[in-house]
Order: C-alpha cells, then sequence, then structure tokens
C-alpha cells in the first residue's frame, strides 16, 4: 500500500510540477540553464520534504530565496506553489 504524502510533500512536488510548466526554453540557451537549476533546486526540496528535512536544506532561507528570487518573479505562473510550499514550511 503506498504511504501517504504530508501536505509538506504534496506542496513540494506542485512545486516542481508548476516549474516544469514554465520551463519550455529551448535546450542550451541560458534562459533553460536557469530553469533547469531551479528545477534542480526544487527536485532537492521535494526530496527534503520527504526525508523530513527541509528547513534544514533551506537554511534559513525562504523557498523563494532558495530557487532563486529572481527567477521566481519572472515566473509568475510558479508563485502560488511557492507560497503553498512556504506555508507547510
Amino acid at each position: 500500500m503506498p504511504r501517504k504524502k504530508t501536505p509538506q510533500q504534496s506542496a513540494a512536488g506542485q512545486l516542481v510540477l508548476a516549474i516544469q510548466k514554465v520551463q519550455s526554453f529551448r535546450s542550451g540557451t541560458e534562459q533553460w540553464n536557469e530553469a533547469q537549476v531551479v528545477m534542480d533546486r526544487a527536485h532537492e526540496l521535494h526530496l527534503a520534504s520527504i526525508a523530513g528535512t527541509l528547513a534544514q536544506v533551506l537554511k534559513g532561507k525562504s523557498i523563494a530565496q532558495y530557487l532563486d528570487d529572481n527567477w521566481v518573479a519572472c515566473h509568475p505562473g510558479v508563485v502560488a506553489a511557492v507560497k503553498a510550499l512556504e506555508a507547510e514550511v
């Protein structure tokens, strides 16, 4: 039987999905490289939420700061997911 996800784990998964939706740049471009770094960080947050170590990974930073404040500000499609995960930290 699959284990039940916590609200934090669900929010972290939704953040990954939100980033995937806006990550439609051509591979190898500067925008793609930036988005890939943000995606990698979102995956780290998701794994940390599963392990119960999200606060330790963030080290006092907000979700947006951890991902990249500027990138998040330029992609309003991920803001709701960032806020949802922030509410679960």
